[in-house]
């Protein structure tokens, strides 16, 4: 199971009756070394009246790894704007860090689509913006051989995420370990911390309440060795101490 974590910041600004729908491609800000490229668009609406304001975006967004290299994780960020204000902050991580299967040179996937509309309330002051636009920025990617692209500072949460993660999958084998089956069908219900963990581990328990307590467990197994096997890939974020290796494929 991929871990997605997502972060959106909404800005305040300044009202008028207003309703506006525009359909804003993707423009990638990345640089020309990027390994990924971001397409697709947004419908970003603004709206306001006498009980407020609010805006709100449904995103399109797919991302294709034009590298040579099998991609583990991604760092990007998307912000609608003008050239005045920015309104809406999106921060995005993908991780396969514990799922077998990569992003392999030449494959699009679109983890960071929503089929529906993230509406956020605005000032009643607020504006609508000149000429809007949606940027889109490639902020840090790990290959699977420990080489990575861009910032690793941005990557800091997502190695956390990753060390904790891994040691909710060791509690909950060592559960099975030492009670068997049942008492692991019990653990594996109840909440973990943090809630990137527990996100993950809804992944397991979906499994177990479709096929139950013995495919949840041949499946904790499976994501537990592969993370297992690719541990060396957090000696290059920034929370090891370890400087991370670089490349501009």
């Amino acid at each position: 199971m991929r871990s997605l974590i997502s972060t959106i910041v909404v800005l305040l600004c300044t009202f008028a009756s207003f309703a506006k729908d525009s359909a804003l491609p993707i423009i990638d800000k990345s640089s020309a070394d990027n390994p990924l490229k971001n397409t697709g668009g947004t419908l970003f609406t603004e709206a306001g009246g006498i009980d407020g304001a609010f805006i709100a975006h449904k995103d399109d967004w797919s991302v294709t790894n034009v590298s040579q290299k099998p991609i583990v994780a991604m760092v990007v960020t998307m912000e609608i704007r003008d050239d005045d204000r920015v309104v809406i902050e999106r921060s995005e991580e993908f991780d396969a860090f514990f799922y077998p299967t990569l992003l392999n040179p030449g494959e699009t996937i679109s983890p960071f689509s929503q089929d529906f509309f993230a509406t956020h309330p605005v000032d009643s002051k607020y504006v609508p913006l000149s000429s809007p636009r949606c940027e889109v920025t490639t902020r840090w990617v790990q290959f699977s051989d420990g080489t990575s692209f861009g910032d690793p500072t941005c990557a800091k949460s997502l190695g956390q995420s990753r060390v904790a993660l891994l040691k909710n999958l060791e509690e909950l084998k060592a559960v099975y370990s030492r009670e068997g089956l049942d008492k692991f069908a019990e653990q594996l219900l109840k909440p973990v911390k943090p809630a990137t963990s527990d996100a993950y581990v809804n992944h397991l328990r979906n499994v177990q309440k479709k096929y139950g307590p013995s495919k949840a467990l041949e499946s904790l197994n499976t994501h537990l060795a592969v993370g297992e096997q690719r541990v060396g890939l957090n000696a290059g974020l920034p929370s090891s101490g370890v400087a991370p290796q670089r490349t501009t494929d």
